[in-house]
């Protein structure tokens, strides 16, 4: 009985430490996720792992396995997915201006043209350091924007956009995300913005044709 009842305590206790072990990622603190509690990440096919995301019930925490992390390992992809669990809350908000106030704050990210000045005004390894902390942050702000149209590519399916219309706009998105992360220059990953900017306003002009053609 006594080797039972400590049993049972050591795994409470580690249970514990586990879930309590939050993780820092450029100098915020975020939950660690179990990729085992995700869905949405065991179909070989992209647009399959698409669908299966569109009809997952709306939770205040990640519940399936988002595309870019999924492509990701080790380290980047738990931080990838601590993240993008921390952002749900965020991508519920009402408004645009609502949901990236809420990332902002999330990611500590004041003005870009406040921090960069404050970058300037250090000096040696202290303004590379401010520097890099102000590029990973227009990332996330970037990736985030992303997932929103995810997010309103997803709602116009359910407001009767096609399914295969409202995949192909995720998919383009996904690729976004992707080469948006590769990418070894500005110049490359303002590229890829707005090649996804081209691809967006087809998709809502197509899916607004779709959309009146049933009314």
């Amino acid at each position: 009985m006594r080797k039972w009842v400590i049993g049972v305590v050591f795994v409470l206790l580690a249970t514990i430490v586990i879930a309590a072990d939050p993780i820092m990622i450029n100098g915020k603190y975020f939950a660690v996720v179990d990729p085992s509690s995700l869905v949405c990440n065991s179909q070989n096919k992209i647009e399959d792992r698409i669908s299966c995301r569109m009809d997952v019930n709306v939770s205040d925490k990640l519940t399936y396995m988002p595309e870019d992390c999924m492509l990701m390992s080790g380290t980047e992809s738990r931080d990838c997915l601590a993240v993008a669990n921390a952002a749900v809350p965020c991508r519920q908000k009402k408004t645009d201006a609502e949901r990236e106030d809420c990332f902002r704050k999330l990611i500590g990210m004041e003005g870009a043209e406040m921090t960069f000045n404050g970058c300037l005004k250090q000096e040696g390894s202290y303004r590379r350091i401010c520097y890099q902390s102000l590029s990973a942050n227009i990332l996330s702000m970037a990736q985030f924007r992303l997932d929103e149209l995810i997010d309103k590519a997803t709602a116009a399916h359910k407001r009767g956009v096609s399914e295969y219309r409202a995949v192909g706009a995720i998919k383009r998105i996904n690729t976004a995300k992707q080469s948006i992360q590769k990418a070894e220059t500005q110049d490359d990953r303002v590229l890829a913005l707005r090649n996804m900017q081209h691809d967006w306003g087809l998709f809502v002009q197509q899916a607004r044709e779709e959309l009146n053609a049933t009314k």
